[in-house]
């Protein structure tokens, strides 16, 4: 069975967790397995993607792209630096 998203702008899950979250937690867990250290890391992976599930609610979608941009560390081509605040034509 498909699951149907019901709304356009829904993260794709995987399992029940978001993209995002599963991310953290795989790259974490896969890290534990080739140090040989699987539950600590596991332990590890659940706490971080649940702080980070507990950073996420209630603030605007993508915001962790906002403010990696607004302190610098993610560049973007069309759009001007994020300190320069006054522009002259």
């Amino acid at each position: 069975m498909t699951r149907i998203p019901r709304y356009i702008d829904d993260q794709p899950k995987i399992f029940f967790w978001d993209l995002d979250v599963f991310l953290i937690f795989s790259t974490l867990l896969f890290m534990g397995i080739l140090t040989n250290y699987l539950i600590s890391s596991a332990v590890i992976g659940s706490t971080v993607s649940y702080l980070f599930t507990k950073f996420k609610a209630g603030k605007p979608d993508s915001y962790l792209f906002h403010a990696l941009y607004w302190h610098g560390f993610l560049k973007l081509n069309n759009i001007p630096p994020s300190y320069i605040r006054r522009f002259i034509e």
